[in-house]
């Protein structure tokens, strides 16, 4: 059993969780989310100042007004996530322009009229005349494919950000888009850390320049353990032992399970 199906099976086998802890988890991981996706985009606030601002609405000294704004975006997105997340609601072009409009929050929500680049890049993005009919390709390849939804995941957000819809906010709406779909799934909310933003863009330059999706892949699949983990060491003491001994009880079920297959197709035969 792959590690990721047997951790989403242990945290379902966890569920309900504890009211309050339950709040605590969801409202540290949102303070991370937030303060990681804005601070790969350049934004200077701290983890602590980062949550000051959602918990309080406090201004702090010394940090531009973009940067508090940024923080607010990005908390009206995650609530519209989870509004479209429990609806099952698929990505369209209206929750794609949706999510820009929202971490953007002042002119966001509208395609690019221009064409843009990504800085260093050895490819272009799609042109703005092209924009609607590429994004609709993408979210039709992706709902019609029968791949793991981590690799569906991490490909789907790699051509997002090739295509690179919008004049800004196209990594913000990216990483909302990518945990929309993973949390359908039943997985936590997953976190690309600022200090992991050099391979991050990597792992991305290298699916975007060589139609290479095994770093991204990989890359995405390890945040989604990690998220995963922190759950784990919030919910139990003894979580390594516990998703082992899952293990072996899943295993043992399918082995059973596989033996009475062979014997059913055994006596059919001598049937």
């Amino acid at each position: 059993m792959k590690k990721l199906e047997l951790y989403r099976n242990f945290l379902k086998s966890k569920r309900p969780i504890d009211e309050i802890t339950l709040k605590k988890i969801e409202e540290n991981l949102k303070a991370k989310y937030i303060y990681n996706s804005n601070g790969i985009e350049g934004n200077t606030l701290s983890l602590m100042e980062t949550n000051l601002i959602i918990e309080h609405g406090v201004t702090i000294k010394g940090k531009s007004l973009k940067e508090h704004l940024e923080v607010k975006g990005q908390e009206y997105a995650l609530n519209f996530l989870t509004e479209i997340m429990n609806q099952k609601e698929e990505i369209s072009l209206r929750t794609i322009r949706e999510f820009n409009s929202l971490v953007m929050i002042n002119g966001g929500g509208t395609f690019k009229t221009l064409p843009n680049e990504i800085v260093g890049a050895n490819f272009k993005t799609s042109p703005p005349h092209l924009v609607e009919e590429h994004l609709n390709k993408l979210i039709e390849n992706f709902y019609n494919s029968n791949e793991d939804i981590i690799k569906k995941v991490a490909i789907f957000h790699a051509d997002f950000e090739k295509i690179h819809p919008f004049p800004d906010g196209n990594g913000r709406t990216g990483r909302l888009l990518m945990n929309l779909e993973l949390m359908k799934e039943g997985f936590p909310i997953t976190i690309i850390k600022k200090e992991d933003r050099e391979d991050y863009y990597n792992a991305l330059e290298k699916a975007h320049s060589n139609d290479d999706y095994e770093d991204i892949i990989s890359f995405i699949e390890n945040n989604v353990e990690k998220s995963f983990e922190f759950y784990f060491e919030h919910i139990t003491n003894n979580w390594k032992q516990e998703i082992e001994d899952l293990k072996k009880e899943i295993e043992q079920k399918e082995e059973e399970l596989k033996q009475l297959e062979e014997k059913k197709k055994k006596d059919d035969f001598e049937y």
